[in-house]
């Protein structure tokens, strides 16, 4: 919440060196790229040593030593308490990230200056990560796995960036596997997907064009055991750490697999909603009803398996609505069936989730 007066509530002001100090993505979508002069195509890779720059003459205020992390110098009245955290990987584009957090807002309806976003590259330290490399010692697997830890659990909202969404790199490092795992291992942690601009309109196309089932199965293609890290020893010590856990290995790929699956069609269904609200009839979109319907199906969630399948009856009414009013001046009466079979084709089904679902399998 931002005050009227332009000032942060109080249990949302984070100073600098506060270790939940956020930036806005307000100040992310605009002086950032401005302050450090983002070139199209950029990855985080590319710009970290002018994170490190812009911090350099300053003092950090979290151990007094030279050298500050960019969220403690940053120029954002609006900085302050993170309120989500970014899951991504340091070789997505700088536009497309920012892209992704306006996406973001979008979805939740939130202005871009309410949100605050907690981002690696740019609120960790980097001086003192190249200081560690320098020195030969590296910062140990713990040290940033506490350092994440503790931000999941004192932010709560975990986002995942997804780009592009049809082979996501995101979904083949085991950094960011690990920080979705843990997200959804944390107690009152929320896990979303968010995917850029042009990677959204991209997946909205797919919904009308594509095999939703080769998309499904897409999304199921999750391996912890074949993801990459930089660090060799990083990798060793996430894989030994689920290996070690209650599901192993196949129970981190069955976690995220499902959390994606349910994006997939949760987000699917949504835009699904939004178009149907205008009215106009529209074949792709009474299949698409159908076969949502089927994913919801097969991830247990059978009350909104029978709403889809509702909304693609009372669709198709619609359309069949249409014809017999061109039978009844004289056109289409070929095409039209007769008004009893389609009231009773397009009536809502009755009955529990279950046999709605039934009724689902046997169509």
């Amino acid at each position: 919440r931002v005050r009227a007066g332009g000032g942060m509530a109080p249990d949302e002001a984070a100073p600098p060196g506060d270790l939940f100090r956020g930036l806005s993505i307000s100040f992310l979508a605009g002086c950032f790229l401005e302050d450090l002069q983002i070139q199209a195509k950029e990855r985080v890779y590319d710009i970290e040593p002018r994170i490190r720059e812009k911090g350099k003459n300053a003092i950090c205020p979290r151990d007094n030593k030279p050298g500050a992390a960019y969220v403690d110098v940053a120029e954002d009245a609006l900085a302050g308490r993170a309120n989500i955290m970014l899951s991504y990987t340091w070789g997505y584009e700088i536009h497309d990230i920012t892209s992704a957090l306006l996406q973001y807002c979008q979805n939740a309806s939130t202005q871009p200056e309410q949100v605050r976003t907690w981002i690696c590259c740019l609120c960790v330290n980097q001086h003192r990560v190249k200081e560690a490399q320098a020195a030969g010692s590296g910062i140990s697997f713990e040290a940033f796995q506490q350092t994440f830890g503790e931000r999941v659990q004192g932010i709560g909202r975990i986002v995942a960036m997804l780009s592009p969404w049809r082979d996501a790199s995101y979904l083949k490092r085991v950094w960011c596997l690990f920080e979705a795992w843990t997200a959804t291992n944390t107690e009152g942690c929320v896990l979303e997907f968010v995917l850029p601009d042009h990677q959204a309109k991209d997946y909205r196309r797919s919904l009308r064009h594509s095999d939703l089932d080769e998309v499904w199965k897409a999304l199921s293609s999750i391996s912890v055991k074949d993801a990459e890290a930089s660090v060799k020893e990083d990798r060793d010590c996430i894989l030994e750490l689920v290996k070690n856990s209650g599901g192993g290995y196949t129970g981190l790929d069955h976690e995220l697999t499902k959390h994606l699956q349910t994006w997939f069609v949760q987000t699917a269904a949504t835009h699904l909603q939004s178009s149907m609200a205008s009215g106009e009839v529209h074949p792709g979109r009474t299949k698409l009803c159908v076969a949502l319907a089927g994913f919801f199906v097969a991830l247990g969630s059978l009350q909104e398996a029978e709403k889809l399948i509702n909304d693609g009856f009372l669709l198709c009414g619609r359309g069949l609505a249409a014809l017999a009013a061109l039978a009844g001046d004289g056109r289409g009466a070929q095409e039209a069936p007769a008004a009893s079979e389609g009231e009773a084709l397009l009536r809502p089904r009755s009955g529990g989730p279950e046999e709605v679902a039934k009724e689902y399998r046997t169509h």
